[in-house]
């Protein structure tokens, strides 16, 4: 068999649980898009990540991408929707990845420029206390953007030294 001919027989087989209504396939369809071989378009990765969303608003994977998709759009509001609604249905016994998304959020709100819920969020969410690097570096620079140099270089010279250690 020719690898064309595979990819015709899983496009078709993924086409095909896709009507049936199954929200596997359609993030496996937006997932795959951009691979060689499939070429989906952007907005036919967004309509597969919506369809497995509507199907189950609760699918954590599908809004961590969609995520990611709008967060890759520059469009920071609607990321930190998908990110809080990820982390939100997410088991609580899944720290890491919870961090990660949390980490993900407060990068949304500097990319809008907004430092006071950069802040106000990280505070929340670590009760002031972090050893996360990508927490440390975002926090480190929202305090630079308010002027807080002096915390601000703390921040960025704790984030040095834990990754030194990493």
């Amino acid at each position: 068999h020719s690898i064309d001919n595979v990819l015709s027989k899983f496009k078709q087989f993924i086409d095909s649980e896709c009507a049936k209504k199954n929200k596997f396939a359609f993030y496996g369809r937006a997932i795959v898009a951009r691979l060689p071989g499939f070429e989906g378009s952007e907005e036919s990765v967004l309509n597969d990540l919506n369809h497995a969303l509507r199907i189950d608003p609760g699918f954590v994977q599908a809004r961590i991408q969609r995520g990611q998709y709008w967060f890759s759009s520059k469009k920071y509001t609607e990321a930190i929707g998908d990110f809080t609604g990820a982390i939100e249905a997410m088991p609580q016994s899944n720290a890491s990845q919870r961090l990660r998304l949390e980490a993900q959020v407060a990068s949304c709100y500097l990319k809008l420029y907004d430092v006071n819920a950069v802040l106000e969020y990280i505070a929340r969410v670590t009760g002031g206390q972090s050893d996360e690097p990508s927490m440390i570096l975002t926090r480190g620079k929202a305090l630079y953007l308010k002027g807080d140099y002096e915390r601000a270089l703390g921040d960025l010279r704790s984030y040095q030294i834990g990754r030194a250690h990493v």
